[in-house]
């Protein structure tokens, strides 16, 4: 069964005071802080979606990137708080991005049964999403370096 998704920055869906939450139960800024949050945010996302979400840093900071299927379909994209997120296209995301999928700001794409998304962040400044689905459908991101791209992960 096809289902929608998006691929956006979670902060643009989570409600404010859930983000803030998520800041706050990170703790102190110490080396693992980035870890607890994306932890927390993932967490608050799969609850406000109602089904399995997945959050990380973008490794850069504000950021565009392309999602990309086959050789033509590309949807751009971009985040503001260096993080990114995939989760379901609810009527409830719908709501929360409030028309910005229609201003670049998040990629919709539709596959097919559940998705399992990998983050590829061997770049230190800079994430690769790898998505799939049930039907073997294939997305990636754009690579920071031309050089990474259709690297094995």
């Amino acid at each position: 069964m096809a289902k929608q998704y998006v691929i956006t920055d979670p902060c643009y869906i989570l409600p404010e005071e859930i983000w803030d939450e998520c800041c706050k139960k990170a703790g102190d800024n110490d080396k693992e802080w980035s870890e607890r949050f994306y932890q927390h945010v993932t967490s608050a996302l799969t609850e406000f979606v109602g089904s399995t979400a997945y959050a990380e840093s973008t490794g850069y900071g504000d950021w565009q990137n392309s999602i990309v299927c086959g050789p033509c379909i590309t949807e751009r994209f971009f985040a503001d708080s260096g993080s990114v997120c995939v989760c379901e296209y609810t009527d409830k995301v719908k709501e929360a991005l409030d028309g910005l999928e229609d201003k670049g700001g998040a990629a919709v794409f539709e596959a097919e049964g559940k998705i399992k998304v990998q983050f590829d962040t061997r770049v230190s400044d800079w994430t690769v999403i790898h998505i799939s689905d049930e039907a073997n459908t294939e997305w990636m991101t754009e690579s920071a370096y031309p050089d990474d791209e259709g690297e094995d992960w």
